[in-house]
């Protein structure tokens, strides 16, 4: 009978169990886990009112940090980056891979990998030194990654052999493993050991990066200008950072939420405190960009327009401006989109007092944004007094991935 999520292959009092017995126990295991996260990274179309849950189907995608390129020396000075460690999720209906190890010797028995959703696994942060940038143009590279689907642990065990009837000492792999820690490679042919592979791109007055390999998911692009020595993500002067995050994060059902408050001056209507609550692997920002307009700058990987965007802010007074009546203040949306960064916004983010807080983008790095503006009634009620004090915007943005 196949397998269905949360069966569960037992064993009698007594009974003798085969190998394949036992395999199957952690195969269905691992088979009801994936199944429910499958089901919870599964996203719903659009046109909400005729398609089912989840008839988009689940993506590839990464949990939180997992995977994240990073710079190993944010500020500068080096070209070693490094891929984070953490987890993220594969998707490949076409791979029905079944029967693994059925052609060793001694074969494995009841060892799947049937579903469409597999783990990606990285232990430790893996580093990976950049080539320098060219003399005279400068490059795009990607970092980009594959299912590490792979036998490992070789221990000795004692092994019936059918000949002379005698348990013999054999080396044998014990573990399916799922782990990248150690195998990486730059400008790999996608075979081998290569399941996080450095691509680089070719150098042009105006470079592009390279083609994806078949098979692999791109999860950043590196910026190396002519002559480069460094790779930055948190760099005090232009270009700050020089890594774009092309990893999809992982959400409920493709539902990514933020939300935050901040507080705004009165007598200067300067942002002056944001708190944001947002997944981790996101980062986002808040600043006045005219009078009584402001920003919300949300970035959260990706390298395509996210689907649809919702977003909701609300202002708030303090007790004795709402006891006096007036004038009537209120937050209006005026705006949003899914955008690609500027050299402008770029700059802004990484070193405006007004932004709060400061983050580190980098150039054509996918971003959303909505902007709001202060209005108030066209007159205030009678008798009320002005309002004089500061005041707090409340926030919310939600994304489908």
């Amino acid at each position: 009978m196949a397998m269905k999520p949360f069966d569960r292959r037992v064993i009698r009092t007594r009974e003798r169990p085969l190998s394949t017995d036992l395999n199957e126990l952690a195969t269905w295991l691992h088979y009801s886990l994936t199944e429910t996260l499958d089901q919870m990274a599964s996203r719903r179309e659009v046109s909400f009112l005729t398609d089912a849950p989840g008839s988009l189907g689940p993506y590839t995608c990464f949990m939180g940090d997992g995977f994240r390129v990073k710079a190993t020396v944010g500020a500068g000075g080096s070209r070693e980056i490094k891929v984070s460690k953490g987890l993220g999720f594969w998707v490949d209906a076409a791979d029905t891979t079944s029967g693994i190890g059925s052609g060793d010797s001694p074969p494995l028995t009841g060892v799947d990998d049937a579903r469409r959703y597999r783990p990606l696994v990285l232990d430790a942060d893996q580093a990976i030194t950049v080539p320098t940038g060219d003399g005279t143009h400068p490059r795009i590279d990607i970092i980009e990654v594959k299912l590490a689907r792979r036998q490992a642990d070789s221990l000795s065990r004692q092994i019936l052999n059918t000949t002379t009837g005698q348990f013999d000492p054999t080396a044998v792999n014990k573990t399916l493993t799922f782990s990248f820690d150690g195998q990486l490679d730059t400008n790999g042919t996608g075979a081998g050991t290569a399941y996080i592979n450095l691509k680089t791109g070719t150098p042009a007055a105006v470079p592009t990066a390279p083609t994806v390999t078949a098979g692999y998911v791109k999860i950043a692009e590196i910026d190396m200008a002519q002559s480069a020595s460094e790779v930055v993500d948190a760099k005090a002067t232009a270009p700050h950072n020089t890594i774009r995050d092309q990893r999809l994060i992982f959400a409920p059902h493709g539902q990514l939420s933020v939300a935050g408050a901040a507080g705004v001056s009165f007598a200067t209507a300067q942002v002056t405190s944001h708190s944001v609550m947002l997944p981790p692997g996101c980062k986002a920002a808040m600043y006045r960009f005219d009078t009584g307009k402001y920003r919300v700058v949300v970035v959260a990987g990706g390298d395509a327009a996210f689907a649809a965007l919702s977003a909701r802010v609300n202002m708030l007074v303090t007790a004795a401006d709402a006891a006096g009546g007036g004038p009537f203040f209120y937050a209006q949306l005026i705006g949003k989109k899914s955008d690609v960064m500027g050299t402008s916004m770029r700059n802004t983010l990484a070193t405006s007092a007004n932004v709060f807080p400061k983050i580190y983008v980098a150039e054509n790095q996918r971003y959303v944004e909505f902007e709001f503006m202060e209005t108030s009634q066209s007159a205030a009620i009678t008798g009320a007094a002005a309002k004089t004090t500061n005041y707090e915007f409340d926030w919310a943005l939600d994304i489908r991935m």
